[in-house]
């Protein structure tokens, strides 16, 4: 993660393996937001919708600072050497960006929590939005990022798609959940 980031320059890597990777993991995540805004569209949850605008910022940000931090530091290093106060504001960049996407996973985690009931597996949605809490925690760390943060979240992705692919869908001839009334207040 380190090289996709923009660091591998600092490290004698040329660093466009890294955009690369950085290009293929923010498209991932771009498509994994389609999902939120599929609970905001659906089932009419908020959550859902401020998942998928904050999370669209947090990686159009986490890109942009890549594509920036990698040919900043290519062409700062090679004409001024890679110990610049330039250099270190890619770096700067790299750890905001880094933050914010903690901050969209910890998103996703609340938005699964609290569309756990119309999604079909309320179990799986409630282990999902606690593994993308637990994770989003992790990488808004960052030094915990680099330690196990996206480890925590890979299995979260795993279970966070099956509980999104498994929502029914209104009106597509497949059965809503049923939600239980809530008991009356006060003594009847």
């Amino acid at each position: 993660m380190m090289f996709g980031l923009g660091f591998g320059r600092f490290l004698g890597s040329e660093g466009v393996l890294g955009l690369a990777l950085s290009a293929a993991f923010s498209v991932s995540l771009l498509l994994a937001l389609f999902g939120f805004h599929g609970l905001w569209r659906n089932y009419g949850s908020a959550m859902g919708a401020a998942t998928f605008a904050y999370g669209l910022i947090a990686i159009i940000l986490f890109l942009v600072s890549s594509v920036l931090t990698l040919f900043a530091v290519q062409t700062i290093c090679e004409f001024w050497g890679c110990y610049t106060i330039f250099a270190s504001w890619g770096l700067i960049l790299i750890i905001v960006s880094l933050v914010l996407l903690g901050v969209a996973f910890i998103l996703d985690g609340v938005a699964f929590i609290v569309a756990r009931r119309f999604t079909g597996l309320q179990g799986g949605a409630v282990a999902a939005g606690v593994l993308f809490i637990v994770g989003g925690s992790f990488v808004t760390s960052i030094l915990l990022a680099l330690f196990g943060g996206f480890f925590v979240l890979a299995p979260a992705f795993i279970l966070g798609g099956i509980v999104l692919l498994r929502a029914p869908v209104p009106g597509a001839g497949w059965p809503t959940p049923v939600v239980a009334p809530s008991p009356p207040f006060g003594p009847s």
